[in-house]
């Protein structure tokens, strides 16, 4: 990751509950499954599991980092620092503009009624001919899926393209207020997720927030 301790606590106006790290070294995941040493875990409530019960057995890998809105929870992590903060989701979209404003290079935003992830995967294998790139993998373009892609951008990636997707007024534009993007595309307009959007004008409104 990009930020340091201090930028992460500066970023999300979050609580330092215990400092063991200064550095973060890794990558922040939400899945225990997959994090190592030197990672950062943030504990994201779903509707099944809870991250915060997973605190334990990733504190055991010797993670830099563990990031949960669970005072209690967090309390059980012996070597990784923690950060407390009220809104896990917030959290991740702060972090990830923060990562986000530390580099230079473009980022293309796709949107669109239908299309974004073909146009997203052709785009990035022209690209990675040349290029490393950063790219939200399969269709994760939600309000969960492109800052939690975007926080992992490293020094290395020489472009991003990240497909945004929406079925309500508002996340394009939450979305493109994450990730900045210096490019933006979109695919197409057609009658979908009307029972959010209403009508096609409705479509056109959402999909096009980013300009």
């Amino acid at each position: 990751m990009l930020l340091t301790l201090e930028e992460i606590i500066n970023a999300t106006g979050g609580e330092c509950l215990q400092k063991n790290h200064s550095l973060i070294s890794g990558e922040l995941h939400q899945d225990s499954r997959v994090v190592k040493e030197g990672d950062c875990f943030i504990c994201i409530k779903g509707e099944k599991l809870d991250g915060h019960s997973f605190i334990q057995a990733v504190d055991e890998k010797n993670i830099s980092l563990i990031i949960g809105s669970d005072k209690e929870a967090l309390s059980k992590a012996v070597s990784a620092s923690t950060i407390l903060v009220a809104d896990i989701q917030d959290a991740v979209h702060k972090i990830a503009n923060a990562v986000r404003r530390k580099v230079k290079i473009p980022v293309i935003t796709i949107t669109g009624a239908s299309g974004k992830t073909t146009t997203k995967d052709l785009l990035v294998s022209i690209l990675s001919q040349e290029k490393k790139v950063l790219s939200t993998p399969l269709n994760n373009n939600n309000l969960w899926g492109v800052p939690l892609t975007l926080v992992n951008l490293s020094l290395d990636h020489e472009v991003v393209v990240l497909e945004t997707g929406t079925n309500a007024e508002g996340e394009v534009r939450k979305l493109t207020e994450i990730c900045e993007p210096t490019h933006t595309y979109t695919t197409s307009i057609a009658e979908s997720h009307l029972e959010f959007f209403k009508d096609i004008h409705g479509v056109l409104r959402g999909e096009t927030e980013q300009y």
